[in-house]
This record gives C-alpha cells, structure tokens and sequence, in this order.
C-alpha cells in the first residue's frame, strides 16, 4: 500500500505580546539614534562648508589676508627712483627717499585692491592712473583708502571702484626709508679704518 506523502513541515515562531512590544521599542530606538547621529554629522558638513564660504568670501572683500599676491593683477613694469642720504652718515639714523611708479595689468578678473609688498617703509602718497584714458567713462579711478598690512607685509590700495579685466593702471608712490638696523634692501653699514681709527660707512643694496 502507497503511503501518502507527508505535507512539508514549516516551522512557525510565535511571539508573544511581551515580546512584540520590546522588539518595537528597540525598533523605535535605532531610528531614534540613526536620526540623532545624521543630526549630529550634518551640522559638521554644513558648518564645513559655511567656513569655506566665509573664507572665500574674505579672501575676495579681504585679499591682503592672503599670504599670495592675487594672480590677477600682473606687475609688468617698474620705474624707480632712489635719493639714499649720503650727506648725514655719521647721524643716528641715516634714510632714503623714493618714488616708484608701477604698472599693472588686470587679466581674469575685475578688482578694487591692489597691493604691493611694503616691508619697513613709510608711504606718504598714493595716486592710481590708468595708463590711457580714450573717452571720459574711462577716467582714472581713485584710491578710497591705502594702508599698511604689517602681517603679510603689504601696501594696500583700495579703490573707490571695481577696474575691469583688460585694464592697465599706474601706481604711483612715494616713500621713505630707514637704512639702519637692516641688511637687506637699502641699507648702511660701518666699520673702523684701521689706518686712522676713524669709524667708516657704506651703503649696500641687496635682498
């Protein structure tokens, strides 16, 4: 006699009431700390990216922050003038005076500060030019302001107006000097003539 197959056995767990209720409750917290922990990661994203923006957002209302002169507005002559005193070495102090005009192109992008390095120097005036003027819309702009950046030691000239790419500006200077207590740019040393005793002086130039 054939015997008739046994249906498959399934396996079934039964849960209890108790039960249900605690796996619910672990449920409810891991979405709880999933939820916590993205709260926790997104600030740090955003914030992340907020310091980016303020950053870039300085660097172009503060460019003389930057340890880099701006690739921007490209020096591409100098005319300078040095008047070093020789008539008073033997004073405590002994100083030069100068003037300098530069010219600038401004490439990429337009701007309204311009700066230069500046180290150890007292600038009595800045004046900016633009190198031709063909119709009155193209009149020189002014400086607004100039000041000193001793941290990253700039010049700052800061215009009353945007110059746009493609413009070539002249930047005027006059300044002055020390040529004591320093042994690079401009500066004055002395010594003992051996022969009379007397104390000697020269001046030197170099970086």
């Amino acid at each position: 006699m054939d015997k008739e197959p046994h249906p498959a056995r399934t396996s079934v767990i039964q849960l209890t009431k108790k039960q249900i209720a605690i796996i619910s409750v672990l449920f409810a917290l891991l979405l709880i700390a999933v939820g916590l922990l993205a709260g926790l990661i997104k600030p740090e994203g955003s914030s992340l990216l907020s310091r980016q923006s303020s950053v870039s957002s300085a660097s172009n209302d503060r460019p003389w922050n930057s340890g880099r002169l701006p690739e921007h507005v490209v020096p591409v002559h100098y005319d300078l003038t040095l008047f070093p005193d020789f008539y008073h070495t033997d004073e405590v102090d002994s100083r030069f005076y100068g003037n300098v005009s530069i010219l600038v192109n401004i490439t990429s992008k337009s701007t309204r500060h311009l700066l230069l390095h500046a180290n150890q120097l007292t600038i009595h005036q800045t004046a900016v030019r633009r190198q031709s003027s063909k119709t009155t819309q193209d009149e020189s702009p002014r400086v607004q302001r100039a000041f000193n950046f001793t941290r990253n030691q700039y010049w700052v000239v800061e215009l009353d107006r945007d110059v746009q790419p493609g413009s070539a500006l002249w930047i005027d200077i006059q300044f002055e000097g020390s040529m004591i207590g320093r042994l690079s740019g401009l500066y004055r040393t002395s010594y003992i003539d051996s022969r009379s005793g007397q104390q000697r002086y020269h001046t030197r130039g170099g970086s």
